[in-house]
């Protein structure tokens, strides 16, 4: 995700949620990220948790596509994962290698980069949400004392401020990471200490994530890469496939349109999406769901049969198990703290 929290218009708050609305430049930044001529679409909240250490959240609902330019002059480390919403994010760091890389919800990464230029490209959608954790590499350097061998040795460099170029590591996120940033993307419950609630999510997400770049430098990192035409079709597929999330096609017919075998159709959703066909199925209804419920229009039962799912129970189930929380229990939270982030 390279770090980028954007704004088209500066939506800051304390960590009671009170928004102060200021209008700025068609160049703005925040971050670090400056956008060039952001679109009217995109706003963002930002949060100061405490010296070193901030929150921000972006919501993008673009009616069409979009397309920007940003750059980035900021030597901070940047914890983010997309709660909602697909994106394309083509950039270069210090080196003049281009990297391009596709998010979709439960996507993350951690960067380090002082200095990075690129291009975001977001498709029409109904919305989009993306969290980020921003800390200074000398209070991470400070919190993981005596135990910065947990860490990733090239990472570890960064920490230490021994990296002589940027760092970037980017996969699916962990469910229990998933739910931490989704509690923070909501915001604490009505009596609880907001700045509280907020620091110890950050960096309770920030240890989540440290661990779960242990395990991603263990596993095997080569990768094919995709020629333009199946990126297409698999781009293709996965509208297909969420245009009637009550009613998808079968893996079979979903290939036969797009012109791959099974086999390959699978394995191309793996390494373009970081998860299955009707893994991305899944994703795409819980994160409707999670809309609808913060709209605070229907109950459960109607949020369930809008999404596809004809078992409450199995919705309830598959609901707890990408939140952490049971629906009533959500929807009654995003009832009582509307509007939420």
């Amino acid at each position: 995700m390279a770090g980028i929290s954007i704004q088209g218009q500066d939506m800051t708050s304390d960590v009671a949620g009170r928004k102060n609305t200021t209008p700025v430049a068609r160049s703005c930044c925040c971050a670090g990220v400056t956008i060039l001529d952001p679109p009217e679409e995109i706003k963002v909240r930002e949060t100061r948790l405490r010296e070193g250490l901030w929150l921000s959240t972006v919501d993008i609902s673009p009616a069409a596509g979009i397309r920007f330019r940003y750059e980035k002059r900021h030597a901070c480390i940047d914890f983010g994962i997309v709660l909602a919403g697909d994106m394309r994010n083509s950039f270069r760091g210090a080196s003049p290698a281009k990297r391009e890389i596709y998010n979709s919800p439960g996507q993350g990464g951690i960067a380090f980069l002082p200095y990075a230029e690129g291009v975001v490209e977001i498709p029409a959608q109904r919305s989009m949400r993306i969290l980020h954790v921003h800390m200074e590499r000398q209070a991470l350097s400070a919190l993981l004392e005596g135990e910065q061998d947990l860490i990733p040795a090239d990472f570890r460099r960064v920490v230490e401020g021994t990296a002589t170029e940027g760092y970037f590591c980017q996969g699916e996120m962990d469910p229990a990471a998933r739910i931490v940033a989704c509690q923070l993307s909501n915001g604490p419950l009505p009596g609880m200490p907001g700045r509280l609630f907020l620091e110890g999510k950050a960096l309770e997400l920030i240890s989540l994530q440290l661990a779960w770049l242990g395990t991603c430098k263990g596993r095997a990192t080569h990768r094919t890469a995709l020629r333009p035409a199946d990126r297409e079709r698999l781009l293709t597929a996965r509208e297909i496939l969420l245009r009637d999330p009550a009613c998808p096609p079968a893996l079979p017919e979903l290939a036969r349109q797009v012109g791959m075998g099974v086999n390959r159709l699978g394995a191309g959703f793996r390494e373009l999406f970081g998860t299955t066909v009707y893994g991305q199925l899944r994703e795409h209804q819980m994160q409707q769901a999670r809309l609808l419920f913060e709209q605070g229009e229907l109950n459960v039962s109607q949020v369930a049969w809008t999404v596809g799912y004809t078992n409450v129970s199995h919705f309830s189930a598959a609901f707890k198990k990408r939140f952490g929380v049971l629906p009533k229990t959500f929807l009654k939270s995003a009832r009582v703290s509307i509007p939420l982030p």
